[in-house]
């Protein structure tokens, strides 16, 4: 805290001398740990409790003025305002993504190189989209677009971080350095980039890259506000610090004229985008999304108390907040909930919501695991190779998958035999490679 602080032009250490200030901990600060595990956890059980009540993630895709439209090609249809409020929720994650990483790369103990392996990249990867690549793999089709843009936040954040790391901690070439990402982002996004290619030819060959970009032009400034944020930390701790350490009415009239500016700016947010149309709230959302974001960070750090304490349900579930997405497609149809008890709905989504929780809780222990065999964080050279040869094999078996179909040889039978000689060659590769030491 206090080397950032130095960064950023202020002497935390001469005032704290003075006791005026109190210190914080790390797990008492803004926006700590246990804060952003129940923020994702809140949204997680938001997420469920919206598909329950038949919600559905629309896509999006570019026309040729650079519009967006719904997928059945209306242009001014009036869109629910809880489907505008989950790309909200997506905003979110990926502020807190953005927040997370960089508060690890620029508040790290080490502050070398250290922080920047390419372990650390391979093993945040494979965390990330591990379990989405293999139930992709297993379903034929992708629909966890969130884990590719997290990653691409992640490697954004990482390349950004470590090019010209010794500048950093400088003043102002650090600043020139994140102006710079800026500049990239507004070009690349905020550019009518549609209009430099023919979008017929872009849409039709190369769709999935198409509704990416799509995808990401709606949250593009989020992770970069949730940097900008971790940089900044040590301003807003010492910001409230500051004003909690003054007389109780001057605490309480401050705090109240930001928080009455910030309610004041979520009621016109409220009252204007978010009640617009798909087409024309998606337009909006690049730029307004963010405002509910701040509003809430503020609110929930407005005193030490708020900043002391957490929902200990909500930071447990928020361990599993990548799993219940993966899973939730799968638990939760167009048609509506798996049902397990038919005419007692609200049994029903309970049963099924348990037995979600407890997959993802199973799923993100064995990604885990696996994680830790495969991708040693301490072993460079090791975890390179490991993650080459995943690669390779995924790419083996794929390739079989392909062949077995064009040559129309799919069946219970071979699938059973294929699986079963590939699963022991799979399970002898991983025990030689992890546990070579014990042989």
């Amino acid at each position: 805290l206090e080397q950032g602080s130095r960064f950023l032009g202020f002497h935390l250490s001469e005032n704290a001398n003075t006791g005026v200030i109190q210190d914080v901990k790390p797990e008492d600060d803004v926006l700590n740990r246990y804060q952003t595990l129940e923020w994702k956890g809140f949204l997680s059980a938001a997420l469920l409790i919206y598909q329950y009540n038949n919600g559905g993630i629309h896509r999006v895709s570019l026309n040729n003025e650079g519009g967006f439209h719904s997928e059945d090609g209306s242009i001014g249809s009036r869109a629910h305002v809880y489907e505008n409020l989950t790309k909200c929720a997506m905003t979110s994650f990926l502020f807190l993504t953005g927040y997370g990483h960089t508060s690890y790369f620029y508040y790290h103990p080490a502050n070398n190189h250290d922080s920047y392996r390419m372990s650390r990249v391979l093993v945040i990867i494979f965390r990330v989209n591990c379990s989405a690549v293999f139930l992709s793999l297993v379903i034929g089709k992708a629909e966890y677009m969130a884990c590719l843009m997290i990653t691409y936040c992640f490697l954004i954040i990482w390349l950004t971080m470590r090019l010209k790391r010794s500048i950093n901690y400088d003043k102002y070439r650090f600043r020139c350095k994140l102006f710079g990402l800026a500049a990239c982002i507004f070009i690349v996004w905020d550019c009518d980039i549609s209009n430099f290619f023919s979008y017929n030819v872009v849409q039709n060959s190369f769709r999935p890259i198409w509704e990416w970009y799509c995808l990401s032009h709606l949250h593009h400034w989020a992770a970069f506000c949730g940097m900008i944020f971790a940089i900044n930390l040590p301003i807003a701790s010492y910001q409230l610090r500051k004003l909690e350490s003054l007389h109780i009415l001057t605490n309480i009239m401050a705090k109240g004229l930001i928080f009455m500016t910030l309610g004041a700016v979520v009621m016109v947010w409220t009252a204007g985008p978010l009640q617009m149309s798909r087409s024309a709230y998606n337009i909006s959302h690049p730029y307004f999304g963010i405002i509910p974001v701040l509003a809430f960070t503020y609110l929930r750090n407005i005193c030490g108390a708020m900043r002391e304490h957490h929902v200990g349900i909500f930071s447990s579930l928020g361990k599993y907040s990548l799993e219940i997405y993966l899973l939730h497609h799968h638990a939760f149809t167009d048609s509506g909930c798996i049902l397990f008890i038919p005419g007692y709905p609200r049994c029903n989504f309970a049963l099924v919501s348990m037995l979600l929780l407890f997959a993802a809780r199973v799923l993100h222990r064995r990604s885990i695991i696996l994680r830790h065999m495969l991708l040693p964080e301490n072993e460079e050279r090791k975890c390179i190779q490991h993650a080459s040869s995943i690669v390779v094999g995924l790419a083996i078996l794929y390739t079989l998958a392909r062949a077995l179909s064009l040559a129309n040889m799919v069946s219970v039978g071979t699938i059973s035999t294929i699986t079963i000689v590939c699963g022991i060659l799979i399970f002898q590769t991983v025990v030689d490679m992890t546990w070579a030491e014990y042989r």
